[in-house]
């Protein structure tokens, strides 16, 4: 068993970075209207585990903060194309959600494949604003090479992970939004649920990947493979089988190369397992901190419990509160 020291440490530093190299992979966001401090923080992580990585921010607002972490805003207007213009004028609106948001969330895996286009991208991971990524992205790569697209769970692409062309999602969006019968069909069972008061299932961004991914047979949702050494949350107030506190996981972090990692522990057996990803949905978001910054020197307090307890293999378990901006 590992013994938990209680710190009020929020966030932790790196050296300083140069610029990413050329390369074929990148992480990729996406994001409509102003960008808020949680996707700004979880933007900065996945630039401190991927120093050399390109990291594209697809939006209709650039901020400058961006600079600070190396990211490239990319315009929505600059990855438009005729498939797009074709998705926006045959869409049908089958949700519970307004027609502007669920409209957005499709359109971004036009945003994405057109961007892997341009950029001549063969590997991508894309995260939503909630998702937290912990782990370099050459290692989810090579620990999933077999498959061409892994998400956590069916209908959770908080995390996807993409090793090919988006060609063929894109022909099966552009199909169904064509296919007039089985849009009826969906629209029907949708009402009768929201009449019934069940919960119906909305024609989303979520569902149109999950569709796509069963009707290849080749793709994988993490949750579904053999056990590995990563864990992907499926969301931080979902208990999962591993230790909780109150509400939520419990998480338990390491310093690891001059960087915070988390790990969950699994309830039955008391294993601890790193955490590649964490989601934050919802109203978690405002749990959502800045665990790691890509400038600036550790903590005199990390750098006396690194010497003196990660010598042991000893976990950190931290108060947690959200750090100041």
């Amino acid at each position: 068993m590992f013994p938990a020291v209680e710190t009020s440490l929020d966030y932790m530093s790196c050296k300083p970075m140069s610029e990413p190299t050329p390369t074929h992979d990148a992480i990729i966001y996406a994001h409509y209207g102003p960008l808020p401090r949680h996707l700004l923080n979880t933007i900065e992580n996945s630039r401190v585990f991927n120093p050399d990585l390109p990291i594209f921010v697809l939006g209709d607002q650039p901020n400058d903060a961006l600079k600070r972490v190396s990211a490239t805003f990319i315009p929505f207007e600059s990855v438009q194309s005729p498939e797009h213009r074709d998705f926006i004028e045959s869409y049908r609106h089958i949700s519970t959600e307004s027609v502007q948001f669920e409209r957005f969330c499709i359109s971004r895996w036009f945003y994405v494949w057109q961007l892997m286009k341009q950029k001549k991208l063969k590997r991508v991971i894309h995260l939503d604003s909630d998702g937290y990524l912990f782990a370099p992205a050459s290692e989810m790569f090579d620990l999933l090479s077999n498959y061409p697209i892994v998400t956590a769970v069916q209908g959770c692409p908080y995390c996807a992970i993409i090793q090919e062309s988006l060609d063929g999602l894109i022909q099966s969006i552009l199909k169904l939004c064509h296919d007039t019968t089985t849009l009826d069909l969906m629209e029907a069972a949708w009402q009768k649920n929201v009449e019934s008061g069940q919960l119906p299932q909305n024609l989303n961004d979520m569902l149109l990947l999950e569709r796509y991914m069963d009707s290849r047979g080749d793709c994988a949702y993490y949750h579904q493979l053999p056990p590995t050494e990563g864990f992907f949350d499926l969301g931080i107030a979902i208990p999962e089988g591993c230790v909780i506190k109150g509400r939520r996981k419990r998480f338990y972090w390491r310093i690891e190369n001059s960087r915070l990692v988390p790990y969950i522990r699994h309830a039955k057996d008391g294993r601890f397992q790193r955490v590649y990803c964490l989601h934050f949905d919802g109203g978690q978001k405002r749990k959502m901190a800045r665990y790691n910054r890509v400038s600036g020197s550790p903590f005199k307090i990390v750098e006396l419990l690194s010497k003196q307890l990660l010598h042991n293999n000893t976990f950190l378990g931290f108060k947690r509160r959200l750090a100041p901006a």
